[in-house]
């Protein structure tokens, strides 16, 4: 008798914010997303997008945000360098900490996963922190459960302490 193991990897269930607060904002967003969905994973979900306020250490324009869920076998360390690699393609520069940019993709959570290394924590270590990131996030996993405080995005929500506007957009983003 012969045995076969399939090599198929597990996909994951992968929740990704991505912002933009320079040029046209929503072209970017739009960008970032076809590029995921060609090089990273199966676009699953996508959220209302919302303007939000920009914070950090310098007067900057405000953001457009939104939260994606996407499906992808790629391992962790793969997956943040091919979403590193598309903010680079859509001209992301590092210049200044919380400074402008015209695409921004942060990993909220891989399925359960907990990492925490130099380079990648996962889940987000601010996402529960942050309504820009929440409300998008509600829209699409009310029910998802951070691994570490074992809260769902709605019961962060509700307790979250960010007084930021998150004002939803007419503009939509399909699959």
């Amino acid at each position: 008798m012969i045995l076969y193991f399939s090599k198929k990897k597990r996909l994951s269930n992968i929740y990704l914010s991505l912002g933009s607060n320079i040029g046209d904002k929503v072209f970017y967003i739009k960008q970032a997303i076809c590029f995921i969905s060609k090089d990273v994973g199966k676009v699953k979900k996508i959220s209302d997008c919302y303007e939000t306020e920009a914070w950090g250490p310098i007067a900057q324009a405000t953001y457009i945000n939104c939260v994606i869920k996407i499906e992808s076998a790629l391992s962790p360390g793969k997956l943040l360098k091919s979403l590193l690699a598309i903010e680079e393609m859509l001209g992301r520069t590092r210049e200044i900490r919380y400074g402008p940019r015209s695409i921004d993709i942060d990993i909220l959570l891989i399925g359960s996963k907990i990492i925490k290394q130099k380079m990648l924590q996962v889940p987000h270590p601010l996402f529960h922190k942050r309504k820009f990131v929440l409300v998008p996030l509600n829209d699409i996993a009310a029910d998802a459960l951070h691994p570490i405080l074992s809260r769902t995005t709605a019961e962060l929500l509700a307790s979250c302490e960010d007084t930021g506007n998150v004002n939803k957009l007419k503009t939509t983003i399909s699959l």
